[in-house]
């Protein structure tokens, strides 16, 4: 189904492109030596490409994947055969490697795009979460500082407010870990979902279309914010250039958009709805560690402007680093010798907004009957009504679904 990878991402956010101007932040990494984790990743790899456009010194690419950095180099070598690119096959959290690819290479700023994403996974793998995202994080960065490292960048996430998962309390300690007043400007970026990222809704919705099988959508009222991962990078760049040491940036969104209705759309356009060749939209529920709704900011987080629309700043209390270490010093000893219980409570101790969500297990198959525009959805309480598509209506017990 070729005509899967034509699509126009801007066209399904119904909105406009936004219009990023690169120029006016060219001259920062011009000459540099620029470093990017997870650079095979979806935005590790348009960092990689935007950056090489601002004309470096020398680019850094690390990714443990080597299949990843292959397909990577092979994309980069197309465009920009002048270009000093080094691509190093290695995992951020190994110190003594790491240490090295910095005495060899002397990187002055650092995107740090590598990490665990995958929120119903590390649900089951916290520990692995934790190391990986936390105290991976924080032995990388004290390389970084002894390295006299100029600037470190930190993707964060949406998840990160009001976490109700694992990675979200991971991304939000590493935002909080970097407020930190360090030797090097240190700042976290805060977005939503990627567009066509690896393993994320779009790309899974298509492969489900080609392969004829049921849309699995958690909950017909679910949103979730998006962007475009050029726009994203366009935008990382922007706040890299802008950002003051330990603040945390927050890149414009614009309106959340319903899980359903991006189903709906994408059917309506690739799955063959007027032929009836398709089975439809199946409710799963939504799995562990999931939000019905995502956020961008806390309550009490300060929301300023800067030199760039698209961007924001946030002024809101962090823990002292002291006091931050010591909890994280307990977090770390609890890692392998007690239950997830222990080790979730100890982090609702550092974040204390974070509140387990137990998972929703049900799924339900409503078939063709959901696929209707979720605009079309009519429901009242205690029970969620579906409009079938021969004009009666199908209830469903609205206990298979957590709204």
């Amino acid at each position: 189904m070729g005509e899967l990878t034509a699509i126009d991402w801007n066209d399904l956010l119904g909105r406009e492109h936004f219009q990023i101007d690169l120029n006016s932040v060219r001259h920062i990494f011009a000459g540099k030596i620029v470093l990017v984790t997870g650079a095979a990743g979806s935005i590790g790899s348009e960092l990689c490409r935007q950056i090489l456009e601002c004309q470096p010194a020398k680019l850094v690419c690390i990714d443990h994947s080597e299949t990843g950095l292959f397909y990577l180099q092979t994309q980069l070598r197309e465009n920009y055969r002048d270009a000093a690119i080094v691509y190093c096959v290695e995992d951020f959290t190994h110190s003594d490697p790491v240490k090295n690819i910095f005495d060899i290479h002397r990187a002055q700023i650092v995107f740090h795009a590598a990490g665990y994403k995958h929120v119903p996974i590390m649900e089951e793998n916290p520990r692995a979460a934790l190391e990986n995202n936390v105290f991976g994080l924080i032995r990388f960065l004290d390389i970084c500082e002894a390295a006299s490292c100029e600037a470190f960048v930190l993707i964060s996430s949406d998840k990160a407010v009001n976490p109700t998962s694992v990675m979200g309390c991971t991304k939000r300690l590493g935002e909080l870990i970097l407020a930190v007043d360090r030797g090097m400007r240190c700042l976290s970026v805060r977005f939503g979902n990627v567009f066509g990222s690896h393993g994320s809704v779009v790309p899974l919705f298509l492969k489900q279309i080609e392969e004829n099988k049921p849309l699995t959508v958690t909950d017909s009222e679910a949103t979730r914010l998006f962007i475009t991962v050029g726009e994203a990078v366009s935008l990382l760049l922007q706040a890299a250039a802008i950002g003051k040491c330990g603040e945390i940036l927050v890149l414009e969104m614009g309106e959340p958009i319903r899980i359903g209705d991006l189903a709906d759309t994408l059917l309506r356009r690739f799955g063959g709805l007027q032929t009836l060749r398709h089975p439809g939209i199946k409710l799963t529920g939504l799995r562990p560690g999931e939000k019905l709704h995502e956020e961008l900011f806390y309550e009490y987080e300060q929301v300023l402007s800067t030199s760039c629309d698209r961007i924001k700043r946030l002024s809101g209390i962090v823990p002292s680093w002291p006091e931050l270490k010591s909890q994280l010093e307990t977090l770390q000893a609890l890692l392998y010798t007690v239950n997830d219980d222990r080790l979730r409570a100890q982090i609702q101790r550092i974040i204390p907004e974070y509140c387990y969500m137990p998972a929703v297990t049900s799924e339900v198959h409503f078939g063709r009957v959901a696929l209707l525009p979720p605009k079309d959805y009519q429901s009242s309480s205690p029970r969620t009504a579906f409009p079938s598509s021969a004009g009666q209506t199908v209830a469903i017990d609205a206990g298979f679904l957590q709204s």
